[in-house]
């Protein structure tokens, strides 16, 4: 029997992905390890049933909620009223393969068998996209128009990320303001002949869209206004002819005049993800006495306890891992850490140019004209018994200067989970004070003069989630010291659930 439909609500309109993008696709490809998903003409897509996976995960939806529909025995249940269309890319979308790969946490190096690389979509491209409410009764129209202005309103903020790698620098995407949102009425036969000659029918432009109230967050915000004090990058996947180590850059825009796309140094979120986490891993190991196995396996070394909830921990692929001592299920990581851009762009030419043709560096390269801020180093390894360079071991390195501007530092703590959420947030606050302490150097060749920073002042959002009285609080930073004077009754709430927490696992740490 067909259910009753008296009212549609759409909303449409483009999709542009603020960050790089992946949705997995079936078919395995010669080009990289997890190949990009594909419709059936050939483009780069978000399937429908991803995005309505991420809606209904940022809705809390229960099992039997009325709009997404549920199952239960006998002739229970019904198909969910939400409509999400697949959202294929729009013009030449060109993706990039993003490289990654697990620290071995004894050697500081490449674990064996955890190098990886995956095809992304850029920054910038678009989606077209669509979604439609179904009610059934004038009775359910208001609480549908409040749904539809939330879920407008989140994504217009960027606050539902898609796809794969979302909490490292994956997946980030915002609706663009220049979307549709409109309502058929079904219940009158003029309204009806209307909509079927595709004529527009009821109010647009969100007259009839508004909250009700506001969406409780379940999301804690960390700002970090920060400067690098020396050279600052994540290595390129590749090396260049002319310049051995280059330095990490995603597609940024498309030049109007030219039609060239540019690109721009980048801090992926994976790397700065990656940094704080062995930090809080040295940290649990200490306040735990628990040693690093030299031959334990990767999964084995970084599963900590309170650091998977804080920053996940994978599911077990082999059945030698499946028999180790980490989750069997994996966890999703509570904090998501944004990819961040600098400042410093260049038409893709122009970068193939300076890591392939060696004259460009004549003369300060590129820098000849412009500010100093990118430069050509050279190094050479010392030969322990002659004292002169060591043969075979001279390279050379771009090397992005500390008057390089960079986007904030942004780290999302986000769990509905009570246990120990007050105790995973006090693991990340003491990471924070050691990075503005200047003992976390981000990206690569850290123990080598690069990635060193200064953070300059810390803004927190959403602090309700961890039971402040205070929304949000900006604490400046002072001789790498954070001054936490502003913040005093949410800093003794966290040592209290850290002290508790630690009492739980090893009561002689606690006391």
């Amino acid at each position: 029997m067909a259910r009753e439909i008296s009212y549609t609500l759409i909303l449409e309109g483009q999709l542009e992905a603020k960050e790089p993008l992946h949705i997995g696709g079936a078919d395995s490809s010669h080009e990289s390890d997890m190949a990009l998903a594909v419709d059936g003409l050939g483009r780069y897509y978000l399937p429908g049933s991803s995005l309505a996976g991420a809606i209904r995960a940022w809705d809390g939806a229960d099992e039997d909620d009325a709009f997404w529909g549920f199952s239960a025995s006998g002739d229970k249940g019904h198909a969910s009223h939400i409509l999400i269309d697949d959202a294929p890319a729009e013009g030449d979308a060109l993706p990039e393969l993003w490289h990654g790969v697990g620290i071995d946490r004894v050697t500081g190096t490449a674990a064996d068998g955890i190098k990886f690389d995956r095809q992304v979509l850029p920054a910038g491209t678009r989606f077209a996209f669509r979604v439609q409410l179904e009610i059934a009764g004038k009775d359910g129209l208001a609480a549908g128009r409040n749904w539809m202005a939330h879920l407008r309103d989140a994504l217009l903020l960027a606050s539902i990320p898609l796809g794969a790698g979302t909490t490292r620098g994956l997946g980030g995407v915002r609706l663009d303001e220049k979307h549709d949102q409109r309502e058929i009425d079904w219940t009158s036969r003029s309204n009806f002949l209307a909509a079927l000659e595709s004529e527009t029918v009821g109010e647009t432009a969100g007259q009839t869209w508004t909250a009700a109230k506001p969406k409780p967050t379940n999301e804690v915000v960390v700002r970090l206004h920060w400067q690098p004090l020396g050279p600052m990058m994540t290595k390129a996947g590749r090396d260049g002819s002319a310049v051995a180590v280059l330095p990490f850059t995603t597609a940024f825009r498309t030049d109007a005049s030219s039609g060239e796309t540019q690109r721009v140094i980048a801090l992926p979120g994976s790397s700065i993800k990656g940094a704080l986490r062995a930090h809080a891993e040295r940290i649990m190991r200490t306040v735990l006495g628990i040693p690093v196995a030299n031959d334990a396996s990767h999964l084995d070394q970084v599963n900590v306890p309170l650091v998977n909830q804080l920053f996940g921990i994978p599911r077990p692929s082999t059945q030698e891992d499946k028999a180790a001592t980490a989750p069997p299920k994996g966890g999703r990581a509570w904090l998501r850490v944004p990819t961040i851009l600098s400042d410093i762009v260049l038409p893709a030419s122009s970068w193939e140019a300076l890591a392939e043709q060696s004259e460009k560096w004549a003369a300060n390269g590129w820098n000849k004209d412009g500010a100093k801020r990118l430069y050509r180093a050279d190094h050479v390894a010392i030969d322990r018994w002659t004292g002169g360079a060591a043969d075979g071991l001279l390279f050379s390195g771009v090397e992005p200067t500390a008057s390089a501007k960079w986007d904030p530092i942004e780290l999302r703590f986000r769990t509905t989970s009570q246990a120990d959420r007050q105790a995973a947030f006090a693991l990340l606050w003491l990471v924070l004070r050691d990075l503005c302490d200047g003992r976390i150097p981000l990206g690569y060749a850290g123990n080598r003069g690069y990635g060193a920073l200064k953070v300059n002042n810390i803004e927190l959002e959403g602090l309700g989630l961890l039971g402040s009285e205070k929304a949000g609080i900006a604490l400046p930073v002072n001789d790498r010291r954070i001054d936490e004077s502003q913040a005093e009754p949410l800093v003794d709430a966290l040592k209290d659930a850290w002290v508790a927490w630690l009492a739980q696992q090893k009561p002689e740490v606690a006391a």
